[in-house]
């Protein structure tokens, strides 16, 4: 706790805010601050608590308070969103209201058209910080989930305190070191019965999952496994910031409009020149596809084009990196022939999502699918929830649905299916992250291990032409 003296019968919950949000510049006398309020327990902490510290004289008063309706639950969202307005007038609170037509976004979708909306409403309100209720918990279950799907060192810093959205305005977290417990028992003793999302706990997705297992976990493995979790982002978090300063100056001296002088990247300690590409691969990938970009087997790809030891890598989001005239650059599809299917590009696909083929196509996978979208295959869920998405080699064999597990090239069956010779190196394939077995050979051929059986669940597969 800091210096100040906080009056006697203040929550703990509410003096940890308030250290936290003095401490990220939120008690500046200038300081406009906008806080995010979905309904959940987390964000109505957040905003009776920020209140409470108000009254007392601890905090600027909250200028609004910022509520999404991603269109994705019907009239029971449009509930929620007056609930939430409802909360916010009680604590004298204006309340701004968004709508966004998501309905079939997948998690990064619906996080970016957030975001997106949350500045709209900063710009629009002159506020310089965005706050949200992030605990200690999102935090664990983060680092977590990072590591499981191959994260980068710095990823397992997991969420940052305060970052920059868009020049003069910041998303802080001033209840990120509060476990959800606390906040449980804060809005339960406010007298405010929250809001529950039901995709909270949906087990398609894997937080949804992680929490269900987390119990396990604990009583398995570690009973503390959360504030293990958290004293590791925190000690990743401490080596960020402090290379961090060496990675500016490495960047400086590198980077050029175009894109990435490699002519000495060589000579980088490794574990630095990751960090520059990483930072390089943020710059370059728009923010619906950043995530799945910056893992581990990505950032070691973009190296490796660096160093010449590959020709060229397919980011996601369609984006391929070669060197030329000794700059890492990105270019597009259609871009010096850089949509062109080649043997050599490869990417991850979350589920439920959609990827960018590097010849303009998009490959989408839902538990649903809209009408009108031409061939759909459907697959038994997998528990796979990123899978990896490459061109055809050399080689590539496939169980055809059907066959009983016995294989096949797949080079003949792209030509059985009438796919021009010039067209098969590097034709989309879509593989099984635990065993490398082919999937899909897309839009030709399914796996007999993947076949729909009685009982199972499914999901839905299907390209968008150019």
């Amino acid at each position: 706790m800091s210096g100040f003296l906080f009056p006697a019968e203040l929550h703990p919950l509410v003096e940890s805010l308030v250290d936290r949000a003095r401490a990220l510049g939120c008690a500046d006398p200038e300081s406009r601050s906008l806080l995010a309020v979905s309904g959940g327990p987390d964000s109505c902490a957040l905003l009776i608590g920020w209140c409470t510290a108000a009254e007392s004289g601890l905090l600027p008063r909250p200028i609004a308070v910022a509520h999404l309706n991603h269109g994705m639950r019907g009239d029971q969202a449009k509930a929620d969103a007056r609930w939430v307005r409802d909360l916010a007038q009680r604590h004298g609170i204006p309340c701004e209201i968004g709508e966004r037509p998501l309905l079939g976004a997948n998690e990064a979708q619906a996080r970016a058209a957030r975001y997106d909306f949350l500045v709209e409403c900063a710009r629009k309100l002159g506020c310089g910080q965005i706050a949200t209720g992030h605990t200690a918990d999102d935090q664990a279950e983060t680092v977590l989930m990072r590591v499981l799907r191959g994260t980068s060192p710095d990823g397992v810093a997991g969420i940052p305190e305060a970052r920059e959205l868009v020049p003069g305005i910041q998303v802080v977290r001033p209840m990120l070191g509060i476990r959800r417990s606390v906040v449980r028992d804060y809005v339960a003793n406010a007298t405010v019965e929250p809001l529950h999302d039901p995709t909270n706990d949906d087990l398609r997705y894997v937080r949804g999952r992680l929490r269900a297992a987390w119990g396990a976990l604990e009583n398995e493995f570690n009973p503390q496994l959360n504030d293990a979790l958290c004293r590791l982002a925190e000690s990743a978090a401490r080596d960020r910031q402090w290379i961090g300063e060496m990675v500016d100056t490495a960047w400086a001296r590198e980077q050029v409009d175009e894109g990435l002088r490699v002519s000495d990247f060589s000579e980088l300690p490794p574990a630095l020149r990751s960090r520059v590409v990483q930072r390089w691969i943020h710059s370059r990938v728009d923010v619906l596809h950043r995530e799945a970009a910056l893992t581990a087997l990505h950032i070691q790809a973009v190296d490796d084009v660096a160093l010449g030891r590959r020709d060229r890598w397919t980011l996601p989001g369609a984006r391929v990196v070669r060197v030329r005239g000794g700059i890492l650059v990105t270019a597009v599809p259609n871009d010096d022939n850089a949509g062109r299917l080649t043997e050599e590009w490869s990417g991850l696909l979350n589920v439920p999502g959609r990827f960018d083929l590097p010849d303009g196509r998009v490959l989408n996978v839902a538990s649903e699918c809209p009408a009108g979208v031409g061939t759909i295959w459907r697959t038994a869920e997998s528990g796979n929830e990123v899978w990896l998405v490459r061109g055809a080699r050399d080689g590539d064999r496939i169980a055809p649905l059907g066959m009983e597990g016995r294989h096949r090239k797949v080079r003949d069956i792209l030509r059985d299916a009438g796919v021009p010779a010039e067209q098969r190196p590097g034709w989309p394939l879509v593989i099984c992250p635990n065993s490398g077995e082919v999937a899909w050979v897309v839009g030709a051929c399914l796996s007999e291990a993947f076949r729909l059986t009685a009982g199972t669940g499914q999901v839905h597969w299907w390209v968008e032409e150019k």
